[in-house]
């Protein structure tokens, strides 16, 4: 019986502990009237339903062992197949002793699982079992592994191990609580867990009893399909963890607000993981089948455009109701700045250096990203500024110093004028920035210096040498190139708070 079946719902909410007591000892718990009791019901204290369940796992050994006691016989509970199998094979090969295997002769060995044979065929008669084709679980598991105990002793390959290989949901339970295990003991935290939990439960209920080497590439094909049409919402949504796969489909598959690519990988990445972790194990056959589908989601974001002339006139005419967002947008557009570079800005950043008035870009982690950037005269608005400010204040403390915060404000700007497609977006702005110093021929190192690019987060055509420092002065030159002449100068100012 499944732990599954010890639950039971309260019409109050929350979950209770069922379990049936056998007829042969129900005299042990008499009701209030008398007559025994058929169940035992008990509350769990919990309305998680994943935490009922292990809670009645407990739960129902514990009850069964007193049900055994009072029938004065031990209980075990009983092992799956697989399990049984493994653990047979290995006592097998062991032998019936303390004795190590391998300080024991061919013939000790084989004489072992002789005695082994004739117990389990005294057990097939003492079942009056007349077929080995009907055989219980049990017993199949346990002649399988006897079987491969001997051929592993005359040096055969083992007939019967794939037939008890794991499936995915078992292996993959198995490579969580390996994982979890490994990250305690290098002091890491183990929250992670609960991220990779749910990729492995929803393609467990996908796969079923398959076994790592059964699984193909057209199953992980015919997963995708329906995997990338789920609600990304999905699992925040109450009962999806009591459902299945195919009541999860019927459910979330095919919704308008869709899963990005960027989650679908996370979720394949996971996969491949565990694959990789059961190959060094020899349960698997083939090439992983996760691997090719890593590769298309990793190339499937479409590259960054840069803003067109009459896309940057259509975002500033008529300025955007947000006077913050209005300065934000004409800044990276005369910078290059990131948005978290923008967001994070305080008016004491604005510094004079060498008669330059200049950004001092810094608290960023990889140090490429901090450098001194050059005002362009148009924005000298925001010097002009600075002397009336609180200088420990952020600049626009309507972004809260997070470059999501308006990333997101200005994504709503854009949709408003008509901009739908994601390959523009604030970072966009760079890829302007980039262009229009490319037109007036500045070189790459110089380019990736004022933007601040390091190695591993270059453009294409770019050099993956890191960006060389360069004078203050050639920096300020290099600002003052770029120009959008095709543009009305009015949207370049904005209204000041």
């Amino acid at each position: 019986m499944g732990h599954g079946t010890h639950v039971k719902k309260r019409a109050g909410g929350g979950f209770a502990f069922n379990i049936k007591i056998p007829n042969d000892i129900a005299h042990h718990f008499p009701a209030k009237t008398g007559r025994p009791k058929s169940h035992i019901t008990l509350g769990l204290g919990t309305r998680d339903y994943q935490l009922a369940l292990k809670k009645a796992e407990a739960m129902a050994l514990r009850w069964k062992a007193e049900f055994s006691r009072l029938r004065e016989q031990p209980y075990s509970d009983p092992l799956s197949p697989d399990r049984l199998y493994e653990e047979s094979l290995t006592a097998y090969l062991a032998g019936p002793n303390e004795v190590a295997a391998e300080d024991k002769t061919l013939e000790e060995r084989q004489a072992a699982l002789k005695q082994e044979a004739l117990a389990l065929q005294q057990e097939i008669d003492r079942r009056e079992l007349e077929s080995y084709d009907r055989l219980p679980p049990d017993l199949k598991a346990r002649l399988d592994a006897l079987e491969d105990a001997r051929r592993s002793l005359r040096g055969q390959v083992p007939k019967n191990a794939e037939a008890y290989e794991p499936n995915f949901g078992t292996l993959g339970e198995s490579w969580l609580e390996y994982w979890e295990k490994m990250a305690r003991s290098a002091g890491r935290s183990t929250q992670t867990a609960q991220q990779y939990a749910p990729a492995i439960r929803l393609f467990a209920g996908f796969i079923g009893p398959k076994t790592m080497r059964q699984i193909t590439r057209e199953d992980v094909s015919y997963y995708v399909d329906i995997l990338q049409t789920f609600d990304r919402n999905w699992g925040r949504s109450r009962g999806v963890s009591q459902l299945n796969f195919w009541d999860l489909k019927t459910r979330f598959a095919h919704a308008e607000n869709r899963l990005t690519d960027r989650v679908v990988r996370q979720h394949l990445r996971i996969l491949s993981t565990i694959w990789t972790w059961a190959d060094g194990q020899g349960l698997c056959a083939s090439h992983n089948p996760f691997h090719g589908f890593l590769s298309h989601f990793r190339n499937a974001g479409l590259p960054q455009l840069a803003w067109r002339d009459q896309d940057i006139a259509t975002l500033l005419s008529p300025p955007p109701a947000s006077l913050a967002l209005h300065g934000a947008i004409i800044l990276a557009l005369f910078s290059g700045l990131r948005a978290m570079e923008i967001a994070a800005l305080r008016w004491q950043d604005l510094q004079w250096v060498d008669d330059t008035p200049v950004l001092h870009i810094r608290s960023l982690k990889p140090k490429a990203h901090e450098r001194i950037v050059p005002l362009h005269p148009r924005l000298q608005w925001l010097w002009e500024q600075a002397s009336r400010q609180k200088q420990d204040a952020l600049i626009w403390p309507e972004f809260s110093g997070k470059g999501a915060v308006l990333s997101k404000t200005f994504g709503g700007h854009k949709r408003d004028r008509g901009f739908v497609s994601r390959q523009r977006s604030f970072q966009s702005f760079r890829k302007t920035v980039t262009e229009a110093l490319q037109k007036q021929h500045i070189s790459s190192d110089e380019i990736r210096y004022i933007l601040g690019l390091s190695p591993q987060s270059l453009g294409a055509g770019l050099s993956s040498m890191p960006p060389p420092p360069l004078p203050l002065a050639r920096c300020h030159e290099i600002i003052q190139a770029v120009d959008y002449p095709d543009i009305d100068p009015a949207c370049f100012r904005p209204k000041l708070g």
